[in-house]
């Protein structure tokens, strides 16, 4: 992936470049601060993602995100600026987002996963029909399958430290982050020999199933997990709710045809909440941010059952709002009582 930087604000741009790299050091990055020199380097080779100043001195950042697209119609965009007064006509070239400055680290690395991870599905999903593709289910219980074949755990642990891995595919991880995860009442070197144990077997588990799809890293007192092509539920989830909530502001009576489609996508991959079958503490913060996701999503398809009088559709997602609550049922009147005391 070519990722450029035209940036006016040089403490901006080291920023923007050390996110970058700490996101993933593979990618590519360029630094170009003349717009037309951004423009010579797309004509030559595809720029996948542009982080652009608005306020550039010899043309607007607006104006070279007209013409990058121009190029090519896939670019991502995100606008970078000090004012907000430029949102509205930064969405109408329907950007991925829209940065103020000064910037936040962990916004900016939420700005990448949301393109990456976006990225990534839209080329995924279109292959989740070939049989020999890997897929990956994480919604309710641990599920690994390559074709008719299953992932069989020899032990329990190697797949709660694959699931671990898995929550941060491409980046490293701390030996010692994994071991106060997964091993928080164990004293630090029996959890590192724990930890040592988990990954040979689960490295064996994983050769004699995925065939080097799935290869597992160690650098630095880091472990990585680098994953080849697959499916995997959760983060095609985020995808479509990302694509779902992507043009702001959203309204619940105002959804259009592609928003209205990824809200029933995400809606349809939530078979049940983030590994609660699994029962590890760890995956608990993540559970709660993608339970609040599917919250949010019910309430924009609820809004829309009833502006167009859809009364079966509406009670089915009652109920699936009465079960996300632990509520027997719920009534509209009940559930819009809930939605005023929140």
């Amino acid at each position: 992936m070519n990722i450029v930087i035209t940036e006016g604000d040089e403490r901006s741009r080291k920023m923007l470049l050390s996110a970058i790299h700490r996101y993933d050091p593979a990618l590519s990055c360029h630094i170009c601060s003349d717009p037309d020199a951004v423009m010579k380097m797309a004509a030559k080779k595809q720029i996948d993602l542009a982080f652009l100043d608005i306020q550039l001195t010899a043309m607007s950042g607006l104006e070279l995100a007209r013409r990058l697209k121009s190029i090519n119609p896939q670019i991502k965009i995100v606008f970078t600026t000090s004012f907000n007064q430029y949102a509205a006509e930064a969405f109408d070239l329907e950007v991925q987002d829209y940065l103020l400055k000064p910037f936040n680290q962990e916004r900016l690395l939420k700005t990448l996963d949301k393109i990456l991870l976006s990225r990534t599905e839209q080329r995924y999903i279109l292959r989740s029909r070939q049989a020999n593709l890997l897929q990956i289910e994480l919604f309710g219980k641990l599920v690994v399958y390559h074709g008719q074949k299953t992932l069989k755990w020899k032990r329990s642990k190697s797949a709660e430290l694959f699931a671990y891995l898995l929550t941060y595919l491409n980046k490293p991880v701390s030996k010692h982050q994994i071991c106060e995860s997964l091993w928080p009442d164990k004293p630090t070197d029996k959890a590192l020999i724990n930890l040592q144990t988990a990954i040979y077997q689960l490295r064996k588990n994983l050769s004699e199933f995925s065939r080097d799809q799935i290869i597992i890293e160690y650098a630095d007192n880091d472990y990585r997990m680098l994953v080849g092509p697959c499916y995997v539920d959760v983060h095609a989830f985020e995808d479509a709710y990302y694509r779902a909530f992507a043009s702001p502001p959203y309204l619940g009576n105002a959804t259009n045809a592609t928003q209205n489609r990824a809200l029933i996508e995400a809606y349809n991959l939530y078979k049940d909440h983030y590994l609660v079958q699994e029962g590890w503490l760890w995956a608990m913060p993540k559970q709660q941010s993608l339970a609040q996701h599917f919250n949010r999503i019910l309430d924009a398809l609820i809004d829309n059952a009833i502006i167009n009088g859809a009364k079966s559709l509406l009670q089915e997602y009652l109920a699936r709002m009465a079960d996300l609550l632990g509520e027997s049922e719920m009534d509209l009147e009940a559930y819009l009582e809930y939605r005023k005391d929140r």
